[in-house]
């Protein structure tokens, strides 16, 4: 038999003996030389993790190369992306009756996630009221892992997600606020209702929000809520809920544009915001919510035939006489020329006396427009407004960009801007107040 062959069946003890006493006086083999590892290339540090350079494969060899642990080039380390604050799980030291709770809330958890829904209906009953009776007890980690859980649940018990969701601790109701689609309206409200700013900017985030709960977060007063509000594609609000963003709106210029370029704002909000707006926000207002069309024109001679009890003998007062009535509001005292104006544009007093106390001169083009001023006397207009010792326009203004408004309006569009805030100077129409 060979050296190194496995012992059959039936050897005997004496050869058995012999091969041990040469196996114990056999001398060791030599140590296999390991030939050092080539010379690497110096690593360049950068902002991110140290990376291997790349080296060329070795071309195949037929000598078989025993295997080394190289520690040289560790995986660069992962650092997890910090957890919001809101939901950091909290390190709060729990007594043994608090840890025995925490177990069995966590089986019922689990009980009722495996379920998905299909168990019976008195299985859920119990393990939902058996999670009512252990909530007061449960402490930090479990009661926020809880939170996060009933928020996945498509069918949550309705009394865990109320106590859970008006939690005073944001770590427990934060991913109900902003996740949970199970949190009725009323919950909503009421967390609402005490005006905790984080907790409003968590429910301003939900994928959906009802008219009545994005009401309440445009009427809270918070800036931030209400900016994220605007933003949310999902949120429906309501026209009262539009007011209360546009009331802030005149006053907070962060939230004028991202209001004024809502998809769903109303026509009648967005040219009452004209009025705040800087120039180029005007410019897209009106390129956005003026066109004209043929049913447009038809509207608006109804409108201006109902408006007008002698429409049908109004006579369209001369050239001379519409210069002469602009002429009016120039000086110390313009407003009076406010009733002039009105009677040569079939407009009210209240809405000149607006557009006179504009310094922007957006509005004022609209009201040459509509009287029917031509281009050529534009320029001369312009430029008389805007000098003087009681100038009507800002003397710094742009002239020139407001010839081109001049020119890209129609009758129609400057018509339809000035119904609107004839509605508006009136307090009617959509403008009426609520009663």
């Amino acid at each position: 038999m060979t050296s190194g062959a496995a012992p059959r069946k039936g050897f005997s003890a004496d050869a058995f003996r012999r091969l041990s006493t040469k196996l114990a006086v056999a001398p060791e083999p030599p140590a296999v030389v390991v030939p050092p590892p080539a010379p690497i290339p110096p690593i360049v540090a950068s902002n991110s993790f140290q990376q291997a350079p790349v080296v060329a494969p070795l071309a195949a060899q037929s000598v078989h190369t025993p295997h080394v642990e190289v520690d040289a080039f560790p995986a660069p380390e992962i650092v997890p992306a910090p957890e919001p604050v809101r939901f950091r799980k909290p390190e709060i030291p729990l007594t043994e009756d608090q840890l025995r709770k925490a177990d069995l809330a966590r089986t019922l958890i689990d009980m009722m996630a495996a379920s998905g829904g299909t168990g019976q209906p008195q299985e859920r009953a119990l393990a939902a009221d058996t999670l009512l009776e252990l909530q007061p007890d449960l402490r930090g980690p479990i009661l926020v892992t809880l939170a996060e859980r009933v928020a996945m649940m498509e069918a949550p018990p309705p009394a865990l997600v109320t106590r859970l969701a008006i939690n005073e601790d944001l770590n427990v109701s934060g991913p109900l606020l902003e996740e949970g689609q199970q949190v009725t309206d009323q919950d909503l409200l009421a967390v609402i209702a005490k005006g905790a700013a984080d907790k409003l900017r968590l429910i301003a985030r939900r994928r959906r929000i009802s008219r009545v709960v994005s009401e309440a977060i445009a009427s809270s007063g918070d800036p931030s809520a209400m900016l994220t509000l605007i933003r949310n594609q999902g949120a429906e609000i309501s026209g009262a809920g539009f007011e209360a963003l546009m009331q802030a709106a005149k006053s907070d210029a962060d939230l004028l544009a991202p209001l004024c370029t809502r998809q769903d704002l109303p026509a009648y909000l967005a040219l009452e915001l004209f009025w705040t707006a800087p120039t180029q926000l005007r410019r897209y207002l009106m390129s956005r919510f003026l066109v004209d069309s043929e049913a447009l024109t038809a509207i608006l001679k109804i409108k201006m035939d109902a408006g007008i009890s002698s429409a049908a003998t109004f006579q369209a007062p001369d050239k001379d006489s519409v210069i002469a009535s602009l002429g009016s509001l120039i000086g110390e005292n313009p407003s009076a020329g406010f009733e002039t104006v009105a009677q040569c544009a079939r407009i009210s007093p209240a809405t000149v006396a607006r557009i006179a106390g504009d310094k922007q001169g957006e509005a004022l083009v609209a009201l040459f427009k509509v009287m029917s001023i031509a281009r050529s006397e534009v320029a001369a207009l312009l430029q008389e407004f805007s000098s003087g010792d009681h100038p009507l326009l800002n003397p710094e203004r742009d002239l020139e960009e407001l010839q081109a408004i001049f020119d890209q309006l129609s009758f129609n569009k400057a018509r339809f801007l000035m119904t609107y805030w004839d509605w508006s100077s009136a307090a009617i129409g959509p403008y009426a107040k609520k009663r």
